[in-house]
């Protein structure tokens, strides 16, 4: 677990409770507008080459689609806290005692180097912040751009 300076909270109980965070670890634009130049290069280069008018317009239509699922597919992991439970992507556990940490810039990296065997990852490379929760269950490492808020809602603390 990465030390120095991350916000902890030891032997936290969670409370049950309404939604109490949400987060959606959506692509930033800057990564779709690389997207979308790469769908024109390629789609520039069959119809350019790509002979007769239905072979283009097939190229360009499975490019498009191609893309826009992958963005899609990469921005869809969603953190909540509802009711006690944690809840990641399609992985849900009701966590009763826990230690968290959020990290940030370098400690993130140093994080992500050392998951071991049984640890559940959800990490995305364009999420500079995150959260360590250590749980009697496990370790679980999460991507998020709002690491105090979330550390604030399983503990139940309101600061």
């Amino acid at each position: 677990m990465a030390r120095g300076g991350p916000t902890a909270s030891a032997g936290a109980v969670v409370r049950p409770g309404a939604t109490r965070f949400d987060e959606r670890l959506t692509l930033p634009w800057g990564w779709q507008a690389l997207g979308a130049v790469l769908v024109f290069g390629l789609g520039g280069y069959f119809t350019a080459y790509g002979g007769s008018a239905a072979v283009t317009y097939l190229a360009w239509a499975l490019i498009v689609v191609a893309a826009l699922a992958a963005m899609w597919w990469l921005g869809r992991p969603r953190i909540t806290v509802a009711d006690g439970a944690l809840s990641i992507g399609a992985g849900s556990r009701t966590t009763h005692r826990i230690e968290l940490t959020a990290v940030r810039g370098a400690q993130v990296a140093a994080v992500r180097a050392a998951l071991r065997p049984g640890c559940f990852a959800m990490t995305r490379p364009w999420v500079s912040r995150g959260v360590v929760i250590d749980t009697d269950g496990g370790r679980w490492v999460l991507s998020s751009r709002r690491p105090d808020r979330l550390v604030e809602a399983l503990t139940g603390s309101t600061s």
